[in-house]
């Protein structure tokens, strides 16, 4: 079972909070808070893996950020492993997209929004990270047609191009 409100759980709620520390720590440079991510990353991986979908994928943003901070060779097979998995086997929409699959739900031929934060972001971070182009796609991130169409003005450079 996958804990999705408390801290010793491994879901979307845990890889948006980590992220909300991380940049407190990055802001104050508060040691205490970038300790609390490393020691909830070690105990996790210390429990093994967890089951791989959209929300699961969402702490691999923060973690590529503490990887990139400290090289801490540890954190590699997991970044690499979660890529992989999420550029060549995640389910894929019929349009090519990233079906938003979850512990809960298959969602079958949904694209769901929030897919950008939980393992859009992550991916690309860990390919520009890991310097693999075709995982961060260069920066610019491919998304379907039905998809890349803007509805109003602006609305295109949420998806087309990421800074990480």
């Amino acid at each position: 079972m996958i804990d999705t409100k408390g801290w010793a759980g491994w879901e979307w709620t845990h890889g948006v909070g980590l992220y909300g520390i991380y940049q407190y720590y990055q802001q104050t440079g508060d040691i205490e808070m970038r300790d609390i991510i490393d020691r909830w990353f070690a105990d996790r991986f210390a429990e093994g893996a967890t089951t791989k979908n959209v929300n699961t994928m969402a702490p691999f943003l923060t973690l590529a950020y503490r990887f990139e901070e400290t090289g801490r060779m540890a954190y590699l097979p997991w970044l690499e492993s979660w890529a992989e998995w999420a550029m060549h086997e995640m389910p894929r929409t019929e349009q090519g997209g990233m079906q938003h699959m979850t512990l809960a739900e298959e969602n079958h031929q949904q694209m769901w929004d929030d897919t950008l934060m939980m393992t859009v972001l992550p991916l690309a971070k860990i390919g520009k990270l890991l310097n693999r182009p075709p995982v961060c796609g260069g920066g610019n991130l491919p998304v379907p047609a039905p998809c890349a169409e803007p509805d109003g003005p602006g609305d295109r450079a949420v998806v087309s191009r990421l800074e990480l």
